[in-house]
C-alpha cells in the first residue's frame, strides 16, 4: 500500500522546496526513513485543467451507461417467459403466466453474468463505482484552489498506516494502561525514540539536515 502526496507551489521557493523533498526521499533509503518511489512535476496551465475536466466527464458518463445497462440486465433476468411451455423450475407454465425464465443449468448470458457480477457479495463492489485517478486529482486541486501557473508536484511514498507520533502520544500509547503495564509503555517509547535516531543518523550521515524535526513529521507504521 501506497501514499501519494500532492504539492501546489506558487512561487520558486516553494519549488525549490518540493523539488528537494522530491528528490532526497527516493536517494535516502532506510528502513526508518520513508520511502520515496517515485515523484513526477507538471506545470499547471489552462489545458491541463480542460483535460482533466473532460476525462472526469467522460468517466461520469461511462459510469451511468454501465449503471443502465446493469439494471437493463438485471430487469431481462426478471421479466416473465413469453407464451406457455416449461417454466426454469420445471414446473409447467400457463400461456403468459408468470414465474422465471428459463435458463439452462450452469449458462446465463454475458450481460446477466456482468450484472451478477457486480452484487457478488465479493466485497469489492461495482468497479466502475471507484473513483479513478482522474476524479481524485481534480478534488485535490479543487481543495488546494490550483490555478494555471502554479506547479503541481506528486511524490509515491510508503503508507505509514498508524499515522503520526504526535496523534500517537494524543492518544496515550506510551503511558500504562489497563490493557499493558509500565514495562511495556516504557519499551515502546524507547523503540520508537531509537527508530526515529536510526532515521536521523542516515539522514545526517548522508549529509542532509532534516531541519523540522518534530512528533507531527514523524510517521508510524
Amino acid at each position: 500500500t501506497v501514499a501519494v502526496k500532492y504539492i501546489i507551489n506558487q512561487n520558486d521557493g516553494a519549488f525549490e522546496a518540493a523539488s528537494k523533498e522530491a528528490v532526497l526521499g527516493r536517494l535516502l533509503a532506510h528502513p526508518n526513513v520513508v520511502q520515496t518511489f517515485s515523484c513526477k512535476m507538471v506545470l499547471l496551465d489552462e489545458k491541463f485543467f480542460t483535460d482533466l475536466s473532460e476525462l472526469v466527464v467522460a468517466h461520469h458518463r461511462q459510469q451511468a451507461e454501465a449503471a443502465a445497462a446493469a439494471a437493463a440486465a438485471i430487469d431481462e433476468m426478471d421479466a416473465p417467459p413469453v407464451g406457455g411451455g416449461m417454466m426454469g423450475d420445471g414446473h409447467p407454465g400457463a400461456p403468459g403466466g408468470q414465474g422465471r425464465p428459463a435458463h439452462h443449468h450452469g449458462e446465463m448470458d454475458g450481460t446477466a453474468m456482468v450484472a451478477n457480477s457486480f452484487m457478488s457479495g465479493e466485497g469489492f463492489g461495482n468497479p466502475l463505482t471507484r473513483p479513478p485517478n482522474v476524479v481524485a486529482l481534480q478534488e485535490v486541486l479543487v481543495r488546494a484552489n490550483a490555478k494555471a501557473g502554479h506547479l503541481l508536484t506528486q511524490i509515491v511514498m510508503d503508507h505509514c498506516d498508524k499515522g503520526s507520533l504526535l496523534q500517537a502520544i494524543k492518544r496515550g500509547l506510551f503511558r500504562p494502561t489497563s490493557k499493558w503495564g509500565s514495562k511495556l509503555a516504557l519499551r515502546a517509547l524507547l523503540r520508537t525514540a531509537r527508530e526515529v535516531a536510526q532515521g536521523m543518523w542516515h539522514i545526517h550521515c548522508s549529509n542532509v539536515i532534516h531541519g523540522d524535526l518534530k512528533p507531527g513529521n514523524v510517521l508510524l507504521k
